[in-house]
């Protein structure tokens, strides 16, 4: 099979993380491409969430780990999950994130087989990386003890312009009770809506005063509110209430440094609480890095010209390769579009990011 028959057979599975059924055929579709070959196979299922580990040891200490994930944003509509083709692009649900370049790693370990070059390498695949990772890479890593040496990930740094630098996440919700009462004489009862807002106030206010003269590509800590519940009818005092805060933050900051500060806010306010809904740490990879500094030279000679690293605002599961200070690097192939109905990836790109990640590991293949 060639990297487009792949894609297009992985497009064939509407795997949203709600279908548990479609996730596990999936999974068993990449199990099958890899049965007969001379490879280790390891399965894992957490709370029906699948994953599926390949490597060319029976080890789950490899040198150099491709990481992907099989799991999609659902569509709006059943419409959503049409395929199309136009010229060099293929537009698709998950197309870009990241089937399509899931394709390109079962391809790169499919030539590895064939051609007889081997070494230390691993595939990972999981299904829940759209709802934050922890029944796949969180569990592996932490309870199964996945530790590579290096990390790649083709799931961010669009047009290939490679990630070492990804914001950490916080998402709390916080709680807050108050007593209720009549609309018409609130001053009788304690509104726990007014009291997150104080609170968001508070929280707001710290992380603006953390963004000062931070302003370059906006590398700096952000909030915002992005779930807020509470009342049952317009003239009752609420007593209860929560919301759902979305931090983000480069390095060098750390989880530690805006959960106490959360605590530090909310010992003000009597009747609160909070809970962490997913956190990770920022990633960050120094170019330095011996690993970094082979794929540059590789990159620059497969794709004749100068590497440019960006950075990345949204989190990724690099994140749970952090706290093992596991470098990590990040790259997409051309494409847009993601989570959209049109979103979309260019076949012959895909190629390039195959021939790319076979140059950079003849330098660590074992004969």
């Amino acid at each position: 099979m060639n990297i487009k028959e792949i894609l297009l057979k992985l497009l064939e599975f509407k795997s949203v993380s709600t279908n548990t059924l479609e996730l596990k055929k999936i999974v068993i579709f990449i199990e099958d491409i890899f049965k007969d070959k001379k490879v280790y196979i390891k399965k894992f299922e957490v709370n029906e969430k699948p994953s599926i580990y390949i490597s060319f040891y029976d080890t789950l200490e490899p040198r150099i780990l491709f990481l992907g994930h099989l799991d999609v944003v659902p569509p709006d509509s059943e419409v959503g999950w049409s395929i199309k083709e136009e010229g060099d692009r293929i537009f698709a649900r998950g197309a870009m994130d990241m089937k399509g370049t899931c394709a390109v790693l079962i391809k790169l370990f499919l030539d590895l087989i064939e051609e007889k070059r081997n070494g230390n390498f691993a595939l990972l695949f999981t299904t829940d990386e759209e709802i934050g990772g922890k029944d796949g890479v969180e569990y592996i890593v932490n309870k199964e003890n996945l530790n590579p040496e290096f990390v790649i990930i083709p799931d961010g740094g669009l047009n290939f312009n490679p990630v070492l630098e990804s914001k950490g996440v916080l998402h709390v919700e916080i709680s807050a009770k108050g007593k209720s009462c009549h609309g018409s004489t609130p001053w009788l009862g304690e509104n726990a809506i007014e009291k997150l807002f104080e609170i968001y106030k508070e929280i707001k206010e710290f992380v603006i005063k953390e963004s000062e003269n931070k302003i370059s590509e906006h590398w700096h800590p952000t909030v915002s509110i992005g779930v807020i519940n509470g009342g049952e009818a317009v003239n009752k005092v609420p007593d209860n209430a929560f919301m759902q805060i979305d931090l983000r933050f480069p390095y060098p900051y750390s989880l530690n440094y805006f959960e106490n500060k959360i605590k530090e806010i909310l010992s003000k306010y009597k009747d609160t609480s909070y809970k962490i809904l997913s956190k990770g740490e920022p990633v960050y990879t120094s170019s330095e890095n011996e690993y970094v500094k082979k794929f540059i030279q590789v990159y620059e000679k497969v794709l004749d010209k100068k590497i440019n690293f960006i950075k990345e605002h949204g989190a990724t599961d690099g994140r749970f390769f952090v706290e093992r200070n596991t470098p990590v690097l990040i790259i997409y192939p051309v494409g847009g579009g993601v989570h959209s109905k049109d979103e979309w990836v260019s076949i012959s790109s895909l190629e390039t990011l195959l021939n790319l990640f076979k140059e950079f590991l003849k330098e660590y293949e074992e004969s």
